[in-house]
């Protein structure tokens, strides 16, 4: 931790007493969230462009708000967009140029580049590190191969399935943030070109293929990999696909296509929504903290020009006025907000039920859901991370001048998450990780 801290403003109180629990306040930022309805009607706008024109890039949203944007065909170079200012900044270069590659968010805030091609597929890996601007390799993948997918779950591990090598890759493998090594895990049904992969509510991984309208679960739980239901229109490819906070898939871009699609897991259907201002394809697409969609840089009208314009996502009206509102959301923020990680499946299907099990009962809802914020609170993966982390500053050095906490938010997200690096209670090897962690 810190020995000198800048008091300047924005200092963040992390406990102001258990009344703020039982409100469901957020006590961390969290790029899901939506507080309130948006407005109706879904939009597209302009924002600003990026320093560098580049296709086959990656974007990632970093704890402090700011995207990440790295690599692209025979570029080193990354970049940080601020949704506050709309502007574009350099931070360091990647060891290696390298495109077609993916980017995956780390519980501890570091940021995992895997794969990729600069002439030839890759199978190396590197690390950004949001706090020194810096990038440092880790363990390699056990295949080579670009344009692939790569997912956080759940349990902290990256599922890395798909994509391209010297032939169309079956195989998937994961890779453990705590040991920066890649183990195998179940091959495909189907080989995937240029797949894409989302993180569902349900902790399973839906992989659309995006030359045809295939489409393949992954359940964590076994390991394995099943057949779903197949997009209802037109398969498209070199396209993004994103999770709303809603709990749909948008997916954006593609081949000459302008017009989005949302899929609604509830019914297993897909639905068009507002077109774009420019057809692309190969860009990236980021949901941010406000829940609009960044979608950066990729090949403008397939004419083999990169572009380096942006455009904002407004998903509009909201079937949830306000996604709290929603019990398994509820829950995930606290996973999000207490304990800086994804939920665990076991997890999230007991604690949803148990504000689920009050069906319409408004009386036994709000009871419910102060029990859960105080679970969470108390639970020893908290006390013994982000607690921790607090009650430390507060033993070191009191609290800020004309505040009543001792921390501030830029100090408390990376001591909690290096703490709190792949800790799950009850999974096997937490205690003594933690311990090491500490």
């Amino acid at each position: 931790m810190k020995k000198q801290r800048n008091h300047a403003r924005h200092h963040f109180g992390l406990i102001l007493g258990l009344v703020g629990l039982m409100s469901a306040t957020a006590l961390v930022p969290d790029p899901a969230r939506l507080a309130s309805a948006q407005a109706v009607g879904a939009s597209w706008s302009y924002t600003g462009n990026l320093n560098t024109a580049r296709e086959y890039h990656t974007a990632t949203l970093l704890p402090s708000g700011k995207v990440l944007v790295a690599g692209g065909e025979g570029v080193s170079s990354a970049e940080l967009y601020d949704p506050a200012t709309g502007t574009w900044s350099s931070t360091a270069n990647l060891n290696t140029a390298l495109f077609l590659h993916t980017a995956t968010l780390l519980p501890n805030g570091k940021v995992l580049v895997a794969g990729g091609n600069n002439g030839n597929f890759l199978n190396s890996t590197e690390l950004y590190d949001p706090a020194t601007g810096t990038w440092n390799s880790t363990g390699n993948l056990n295949t080579a191969r670009g344009e692939h997918t790569a997912t956080l779950l759940p349990n902290g591990k990256v599922l890395v399935a798909g994509g391209y090598s010297n032939d169309d890759v079956l195989s998937a493998e994961l890779y453990d943030p705590a040991t920066g090594t890649w183990s195998s895990t179940g091959n495909l049904n189907t080989a995937h070109g240029i797949p894409t992969a989302t993180l569902l509510p349900s902790g399973k991984v839906l992989v659309v293929d995006v030359y045809s309208n295939r489409t393949e679960l992954y359940d964590p739980a076994l390991g394995a990999w099943s057949n779903t239901g197949n997009l209802n229109n037109t398969a498209r490819g070199a396209y993004t696909a994103t999770l709303l906070p809603s709990g749909k898939v948008l997916a954006v871009g593609g081949y000459g296509n302008l017009t989005p699609e949302l899929y609604d897991p509830a019914t297993g259907t897909w639905s068009f929504t507002a077109g774009l201002n420019t057809t692309r394809g190969y860009h990236t697409a980021t949901l941010l903290p406000n829940g609009k969609v960044l979608v950066a840089a990729g090949t403008d009208n397939f004419s083999g020009h990169s572009t380096n314009s942006a455009e904002l996502y407004d998903p509009g009206s909201n079937p949830i006025s306000n996604p709290l509102d929603d019990a398994q959301f509820f829950v995930r923020q606290h996973y999000s907000d207490f304990l800086n990680r994804e939920p665990d499946v076991d997890g999230l299907a007991f604690w949803t039920n148990e504000i689920a099990s009050c069906g319409g009962d408004a009386q036994c809802i709000d009871a419910k859901r102060i029990n859960v914020s105080a679970a969470y609170f108390l639970s020893t993966e908290f006390q013994q991370t982000g607690y921790l982390v607090y009650r430390m500053y507060k033993v070191s050095y009191g609290n800020l001048p004309d505040a009543t906490v001792p921390v501030k938010l830029n100090e408390f997200l990376p001591d909690t998450q290096e703490i709190g690096n792949g800790v799950v209670v009850n999974q096997t090897g937490w205690d003594q990780g933690l311990g090491n962690n500490k």
